[in-house]
């Protein structure tokens, strides 16, 4: 029978290395480079989201703009201090935990501005969760990912091995995908179904003419069943629209006014129950109530005369209305790094004992136990971990010893608390 020890253990505070002021970000050593999180993250902020359905969400995806200079944090918009790199790619976003979330940057604007996507977890229903965004490590490169951050992705960097097409020609140019209309419609749908979502996609025409027009299609069963939320950039027209065709009949739900050129643009297409609602470059709302299609596919028409039509950047994420929203962002936190020592030395070890540990805790630190991304402090002698099992109170904490085999071992190890800069 496996027994287990409780030892009690204080760690004494030794001394503080380094506190890294607003305007400093923390200081590598010459040639070398630091990327593990969150240790070489310099600054954070913690984002509560709230759920404004009476319903749990999980893996659903929120956006959040962040700007490189000062300002104000608001819903969506937050700011980094010029703390970040310029173009955004040390941006991380995390559970209070430190397990990383996962992420796709949409737009960037250089030393401006960027906007994100980050598939949450769990959102209770209408109840908040908190992540924190991450910042501040010069070494880092960008780790996001459509694919593991939306339903269905694709930025047609690769080939069309996710699609299959009804007509037209469709092919990949350039890192775009282009239709070139061989009849009065060319359709190409995803292979991903769908009840209720949100579809993006960009757009644009390559010479405008009359009539030319593309968008979206969705709930889409064959050419004759399916919703669309059409762009119409010809100077005659320059409409955006939300159409159906039902057993092959065709009917108009909405519509509002487009801008007529060959630029590119951003076309959003909701979908919750009977609810249809399109955006283009988040102007022009327009919406309408239909319940001849509850499901189906999604994907891609166009239509034109002699031109060719022209998307990137399609996906599919999930939709409730409301859909979440950001209730508040916190102060700025700065890494201050504490070495700690764990006492007494040589204590002898047996794999899975228990022990607790008390520690001093200094005011407006939240110590956060992580050592290479993981719960886990490190024990250096024979490689034996530490994982934090409970927090008892404000300054005790449990944790499980994991020790390959019988042995003693020096407690030592670094801790990475965030204290505010308020």
């Amino acid at each position: 029978m496996k027994t287990r020890t409780i030892l009690l253990i204080t760690l004494l505070l030794l001394s503080t290395l380094a506190v890294y002021a607003t305007s400093s970000p923390k200081p590598i050593a010459s040639g070398q480079v630091c990327t593990t999180f969150p240790d070489c993250w310099n600054y954070r902020k913690k984002i509560t989201i709230k759920n404004n359905v009476d319903k749990d969400l999980t893996d659903y995806q929120i956006n959040i703009t962040v700007h490189y200079g000062s300002g104000t944090d608001t819903n969506y918009d937050i700011y980094l201090n010029s703390h970040s790199q310029t173009d955004f790619d040390d941006i991380r976003f995390a559970l209070p935990n430190g397990t990383l979330l996962s992420y796709w940057n949409e737009t960037l604007y250089p030393g401006d501005n960027a906007t994100f996507w980050v598939k949450v977890p769990n959102i209770p229903a209408l109840g908040t969760t908190d992540i924190y965004i991450y910042y501040g490590n010069p070494d880092a490169g960008y780790a996001g990912s459509g694919d593991d951050t939306f339903l269905f992705f694709d930025d047609f960097s690769e080939d069309l091995s996710k699609w299959t097409i009804i007509s037209g020609t469709w092919e990949i140019i350039n890192g775009e995908l282009r239709c070139t209309v061989d009849s009065d419609y060319s359709y190409i749908r995803a292979n991903y179904f769908i009840t209720d979502a949100a579809i993006h996609v960009k757009i644009r025409v390559g010479t405008a003419g009359y009539y030319d027009n593309g968008g979206i299609i969705a709930r889409y069963m064959d050419t004759k069943n399916y919703y669309a939320a059409i762009f119409y950039p010809d100077y005659s027209g320059h409409q955006h629209r939300l159409i159906k065709y039902t057993a092959g009949d065709f009917a108009e739900l909405a519509h509002t006014s487009a801008p007529d050129d060959t630029n590119w643009h951003k076309l959003v297409f909701v979908l919750y129950g009977t609810s249809l609602g399109s955006w283009l470059d988040g102007n022009y709302e327009i919406s309408a109530t239909d319940n001849d299609h509850s499901s189906g596919y999604v994907g891609l028409r166009a239509f034109d005369t002699n031109h060719h039509f022209y998307f990137d950047d399609f996906f599919v994420r999930k939709y409730v209305s409301p859909e979440p929203t950001i209730s508040a962002v916190g102060s700025e936190e700065n890494r201050k790094d504490v070495t700690i020592t764990l006492t007494p030395y040589n204590i002898a070890l047996s794999s899975n004992d228990y022990f607790i540990a008390k520690y001093a805790n200094d005011t407006g630190i939240s110590i956060q136990h992580l050592t290479n991304g993981t719960n886990t402090l490190n024990i250096w002698s024979d490689f034996v971990n530490i994982t934090l099992i409970s927090y008892l109170s404000n300054s005790t904490a449990r944790y499980l010893l994991d020790a390959p085999t019988n042995g003693t071992a020096d407690f030592e190890g670094t801790i990475y608390p965030y204290t505010s800069l308020d």
